[in-house]
């Protein structure tokens, strides 16, 4: 196992090519990049950022960025605004790959999904996003959230259980507890 840490504790006091710097500075040398917009995870940046985490000797080893803005939409049941936020989510993964990541780590579903929307779509959904992020090598992980589907243990195992590919997950203790949860009631799904 390998502890790291996350540009996101700086936001938004910090751009996030600056909290790498000064994260490498105090010594850590695994890193998650929270692209806290859009911008942050174009071609340019993400080489820009590259190129900082080599000068630092960091290994940016997982990505997240402001779900909120897009992740929702990709299970929206008006297809022509899921394939546009695919299309951002495909862009997060380039990104990702450029920077090095291995890891995308995903709040996904909200709580209360458009009603036409079914498990089986859910499924099929995370099918696709599992299998273009590993073209890039990049794994796709669940993250607990609380305000998600994805608090919910009852969701969190039957997604382990239908998707098929590599589906991963990542523990928020945190969110767990504002779940209402133990973390190892995560652990053991996961």
């Amino acid at each position: 196992m390998e502890i790291g840490i996350s540009t996101a504790i700086f936001y938004p006091e910090e751009r996030t090519e600056d909290a790498v710097r000064l994260l490498a500075r105090e010594g850590f040398r695994v890193m998650e990049v929270f692209a806290n917009s859009f911008f942050e995870f174009t071609k340019d940046y993400g080489e820009t950022l590259r190129e900082i985490a080599d000068e630092e000797n960091v290994r940016i080893n997982s990505i997240h960025t402001v779900s909120s803005a897009f992740e929702p939409y990709l299970f929206d049941a008006y297809e022509r605004r899921r394939d546009d936020f695919f299309r951002i989510y495909l862009d997060f993964l380039d990104f990702g790959q450029r920077v090095g990541a291995k890891v995308y780590t995903f709040h996904g579903l909200i709580k209360k999904p458009h009603p036409k929307m079914t498990f089986d779509d859910v499924v099929y959904i995370y099918e696709k996003m599992v299998y273009e992020a590993g073209l890039r090598g990049i794994s796709l992980a669940q993250e607990n959230v609380s305000w998600c589907l994805s608090g919910n243990l009852e969701y969190l195992k039957r997604l382990k259980e239908r998707v098929k590919g590599p589906l991963k997950f990542t523990l928020d203790v945190k969110q767990a507890v504002k779940a209402g949860q133990s973390p190892y009631e995560y652990l053991d799904i996961y």
